[in-house]
């Protein structure tokens, strides 16, 4: 019974996508609310479950870089990253997709860290990841929740570098 729990639990770890990468944004196949926002993105992702650790990159209009780190876990288990301010996210898989929650808890980290009630730096947002069959894009399906002006969906579409 236990060595069949194992395979099964194998079986699905070996279904789940690994991200693992270095990615651009095309910002002719992305669907942005403003895409003016920046005018260059990149990703470098290194997914070792149940590690996944995310480094952005944007070049904004003014010429400004935005960088971000985020080391997260694949396993359910909450982490605080900080992207534009702490923020608290957890990864879900449903099948071959990859859910990253943010703030949905409406805290900006770890209540023992004393920010019991606070809001996170954005509204709860959520970033549904999926891989293409042929592993050569990435997309990113950004869905914010309550912004002042309705919910924002976003399709952020990423190809592999290397």
């Amino acid at each position: 019974m236990m060595l069949a729990c194992m395979l099964n639990h194998a079986a699905i770890a070996q279904d789940r996508p690994d991200f693992s990468g270095q990615w651009v944004l095309n910002k002719a196949r992305s669907k942005q609310r403003d895409p003016r926002q920046f005018m260059r993105q990149t990703m470098e992702v290194s997914q070792h479950d149940p590690d996944l650790d995310i480094q952005i990159r944007d070049l904004e209009p003014d010429g400004h870089e935005f960088r971000a780190y985020l080391k997260l876990k694949t396993n359910g288990n909450a982490a605080v990253a900080i992207l534009g301010g702490p923020q608290r996210a957890d990864v879900r898989w449903e099948g071959r997709k990859m859910l990253i929650r943010w703030n949905l808890d409406g805290t900006a980290s770890d209540r023992s860290a004393g920010a019991s009630g606070r809001q996170g730096a954005t509204p709860p947002f959520t970033w549904t990841w999926t891989l293409s069959s042929d592993g050569k894009m990435l997309v990113n399906e950004t869905h914010l929740y309550g912004d002042v002006t309705g919910d924002i969906v976003e399709r952020l579409v990423y190809e592999r570098k290397r």
